[in-house]
């Protein structure tokens, strides 16, 4: 049995990539301080990946060098691929950690600087709590994993016309809004994202890091999932669904998946564009009525 204050290592290293993953890991840190209320704990990541941990209070430190595993008492692998395709991400970290999760929510690190800056982008754009404010992220992520263009904009016009809905795009690359509104696309840091996505009333995205990133906020959500099955990557919460994917190869990256490039093997990708705007949009109003923030 190990002693309270062993020394554990943890890894998750990818060269690009891998941020949803290694938020969805950060339940299980705070596990593995309950279960060894003394341990120490060193994570060994990518430097992209290290900044999503920064201020996490149950990591005691982070590389990005490689650290020599026998000065530990535990070395975790955080990784889903080799166990059963029907265990959320999270579930599948916990069990290569060894630890029971009472709390499956994401944390992130969000200052009161990241707060002030992102009541500045509200006030500048003369937002208030009033507003329906909808934050939407298309991308870019695997080709498999986006939505139309032309059915967003059905979408948000649909929100504008009927509700008057202020819409703000957000993504870690600039240059992707697709004119729905604020474009944000490229200019706001991790923690800002965060920050806005928690004054907004709903979260419009794929299956991407700011889907994870809604979770840590309580943003109520609506993921737009083809290849990828929500029931392995929504939110363990009840404000975060997914409309049908009604197309039969739905999924198909739990099928094998060792295939990480040149997903899809048919001529379109036939589970995203199955996704009608009329179903996305059905799905946005029955959360936003359950939310409160519209009336039916």
């Amino acid at each position: 049995m190990l002693k309270d204050n062993v020394k554990i290592l943890i890894q998750r290293y990818t060269h690009m990539g891998g941020r949803g993953d290694m938020l969805l890991a950060t339940p299980v840190f705070k596990a593995l301080k309950q279960k060894y209320p003394n341990c120490h704990i060193t994570v060994y990541t990518a430097p992209h990946l290290a900044v999503i941990l920064k201020g996490n209070p149950h990591v005691d430190q982070i590389t990005c060098r490689p650290p020599s595993k026998f000065q530990f008492n535990k070395v975790v692998l955080l990784d889903y691929i080799k166990l059963p395709s029907n265990l959320h991400i999270i579930d599948a970290f916990a069990i290569n950690a060894g630890v029971t999760l009472a709390d499956k929510k994401p944390f992130i690190y969000i200052g009161s600087e990241h707060h002030r800056e992102a009541q500045r982008f509200f006030d500048t754009f003369h937002l208030t709590g009033k507003d329906l404010t909808i934050a939407v992220n298309n991308g870019p992520t695997w080709p498999e994993r986006m939505w139309i263009k032309e059915r967003y904009i059905e979408v948000a016009n649909y929100f504008k016309k009927h509700y008057n809905a202020k819409f703000i795009e957000l993504g870690q690359f600039k240059g992707h809004g697709m004119g729905l509104g604020i474009d944000l696309t490229g200019k706001t840091s991790i923690r800002q994202t965060a920050a806005i996505l928690s004054r907004c009333k709903l979260l419009l995205c794929v299956d991407s890091f700011v889907l994870h990133l809604g979770s840590t906020v309580d943003v109520p959500t609506v993921g737009l999932f083809g290849c990828t099955n929500p029931k392995q990557r929504l939110p363990f919460n009840d404000i975060s669904v997914a409309p049908d994917t009604p197309s039969q190869c739905r999924y198909c990256y739990h099928w094998d998946q060792t295939r990480l490039s040149n997903l899809c093997i048919r001529d379109r990708i036939y589970c995203m564009e199955s996704i009608t705007s009329e179903s996305v949009i059905k799905t946005m109003k029955d959360l936003l009525i359950k939310t409160g923030a519209i009336r039916q």
